[in-house]
């Protein structure tokens, strides 16, 4: 059975590593719209090919319904999820959805 996307809801995505891209593209393939941000773009860029818009820095993708978050380590957590939270400072809103699937401390 096929998924195809109904609402189209705007998806982010923070991380574009391994397990990431491949939901990433998943998405894209559903028909969404997929935002992604990656710190090495490189590793995002072959998801502009399939449809995705790469932006440069998380707090663009604060504008998206949902955002999904997959990086490797606590710090790297801290840093994009401040990211996106600061943006309440611009006429762009945060995200409606934050989901961290990342695999890091609970303390943070």
């Amino acid at each position: 059975m096929t998924y195809v996307a109904k609402d189209r809801p705007r998806i982010g995505r923070l991380g574009a590593g391994r397990m990431s891209f491949q939901l990433a593209g998943r998405l894209l393939d559903a028909g969404h719209d997929v935002a992604v941000y990656n710190r090495t773009r490189a590793k995002a860029e072959p998801l502009a090919e399939r449809g995705a818009a790469i932006v440069d820095r998380p707090d663009q993708l604060a504008h998206q319904d949902v955002v999904f978050v997959m990086v490797s380590a606590s710090a790297d957590l801290e840093v994009v999820t401040t990211g996106l939270r600061r943006s309440t400072h611009s006429p762009v809103p945060r995200p409606g959805l934050l989901v961290d699937s990342s695999t890091v401390s609970t303390q943070i």
